[in-house]
């Protein structure tokens, strides 16, 4: 269960990741498979209704490489 640091913590770096955003139909579902197969974590990227965000434009480059190959 996450605690209320932890929900600050998730808040405070989807602003900070604003930067590092894309959105997209795919479902959650195939997203987050994407992003476990690439071994991020939620330290990496969160997703929001149409919107990812990720931590490092490296991240969000691997991220993008592999979308093109599951759509």
């Amino acid at each position: 269960m996450q605690t209320r640091q932890d929900n600050l913590k998730n808040f405070t770096n989807w602003l900070d990741w604003r930067p590092n955003r894309i959105t997209s139909d795919v479902s959650t579902v195939i997203i987050n498979h994407i992003c476990d197969e690439l071994g991020f974590t939620n330290r990496d990227f969160q997703v929001k209704g149409k919107e990812i965000r990720f931590a490092e434009q490296s991240t969000l480059a691997f991220f993008r490489i592999n979308l093109d190959k599951h759509v």
